[in-house]
């Protein structure tokens, strides 16, 4: 199964490419859906980097925090879908103030996590931390954002999404087109060679040297 999708990966990229777009498009025309939008992508978030995560941390301590922040994550993701339930969107406020805290937290912990427990990182990480603990402040500290300006930064987000999975998917049809080609090629390779080959094999007769007769050996009189 995982060797279809692996063979396939294309086409579902492809898929995943227009379904984004199109998901960013309606947001921007019914701003009301992204607290549901941002609700399913913070549970996703939460509950998928668990397990990996407390998996491959050592330190006793960054276990429990990171625990923390998914449990949050978590939480504000289903308070989010029962808003969006409830209809209860407050034209956007809470839904900023839920999202700003979000991308805070996951900057404060990064640097809890480097700098005071000594956790590897590397220059983009850095780079991205300090772009959402930026975020995460401008949104708390202007009390949240409108849903129609949310929108329409997510349906540009979409866009680029969709552009770089698009562009992803056509390298690996290309890949998968000469995989292809090359394994019709040696098929056809080897299907000439079978017709090269005689259709029966002849057999081929070794002459057998005549016996010798043997020489009488002449006896030596001493």
């Amino acid at each position: 199964m995982m060797k279809l999708l692996k063979k396939y990966v294309w086409l579902f990229e492809w898929i995943a490419a227009a379904l984004i777009l199109a998901l960013g498009i309606y947001v921007a025309v019914e701003p009301s859906v992204l607290y549901l939008v941002a609700g399913i992508a913070i549970t996703i978030l939460g509950l998928f980097r668990l397990v990996p995560l407390l998996k491959t941390t050592e330190d006793k301590v960054l276990k429990f925090i990171y625990l923390g922040e998914m449990i949050v994550n978590v939480v504000v993701g289903i308070l989010l879908i029962v808003l969006f339930t409830n209809q209860n969107t407050d034209n956007g406020k809470l839904l900023g103030y839920l999202v700003g805290g979000v991308l805070y937290l996951r900057a404060l912990i990064y640097f809890i996590a480097t700098i005071f427990r000594k956790e590897g990182t590397d220059v983009p990480k850095f780079i991205t931390h300090i772009v959402l603990i930026t975020a995460g402040t401008a949104i708390i500290a202007r009390g949240g954002f409108s849903d129609q300006q949310l929108a329409w930064l997510l349906l540009g987000i979409a866009v680029l999404t969709a552009a770089v999975m698009v562009i992803m998917g056509y390298s690996n049809y290309n890949n998968y087109r000469h995989t292809y080609r090359a394994v019709e090629k040696t098929k056809e390779m080897k299907d000439i060679e079978q017709l090269e080959l005689p259709a029966s094999e002849e057999k081929i007769e070794v002459p057998v040297g005549e016996p010798q007769e043997e020489q009488p050996q002449e006896k030596i009189i001493q």
